[in-house]
């Protein structure tokens, strides 16, 4: 039941800040590429304005793909159309967060994740940073490397404590 509510938040959070930050429009435009032009790589805006560091689509794909019949069956303004893609993007967070509550629940108990479920209710920024067009831990590591340092205490942490092992690391 907790969780419902945490999924709401989430998608009252896309509705009242639907407006992405200048760190998210590169992400945000990519996923309006794929929507709008699909194939038609010519089109992309990617091409005429590349921006100072390269990147890629990658992480905008899975995104683009959840919100695509939405945009071919219901023919949304492009201001809700962005909504339902931050709302597709909610959803594939949210559907992470449950996969570590789940884990938290079989590994420290239910009041545990319980509780991890309550703050991440009242924590602002844990939610608003899980609503924003970019795929925090997945494309920040691999598309975006100098922030990769950030994960490194994270890291450290899991090795010191033995929950995964540097053969799994270097092997991918």
């Amino acid at each position: 039941m907790e969780s419902i509510v945490l999924y709401a938040v989430g998608l009252l959070q896309v509705w009242f800040t639907p407006y992405a930050k200048v760190e998210e429009s590169f992400n945000l435009q990519a996923c309006h590429d794929l929507l709008y032009h699909g194939v038609n790589l010519t089109k992309y805006d990617h091409f005429e304005f590349p921006g100072v560091v390269p990147r890629t689509f990658l992480g905008a794909v899975p995104v683009a793909l959840l919100s695509s019949p939405i945009l071919h069956v219901f023919h949304p303004s492009k201001p809700v159309m962005q909504i339902c893609v931050r709302s597709s993007l909610w959803t594939l967070s949210f559907l992470a967060w449950l996969y570590l509550k789940r884990t938290i629940s079989a590994l420290h108990g239910r009041d545990t994740s319980v509780w991890f479920t309550v703050v991440s209710i009242v924590q602002f920024h844990v939610v608003f940073y899980m609503v924003v067009i970019s795929l925090l831990s997945f494309s920040t590591i691999v598309f975006r490397g100098d922030t990769a340092v950030l994960f490194a205490p994270i890291l450290v942490t899991m090795l010191a404590m033995r929950q995964v092992h540097m053969h799994v690391i270097a092997g991918g």
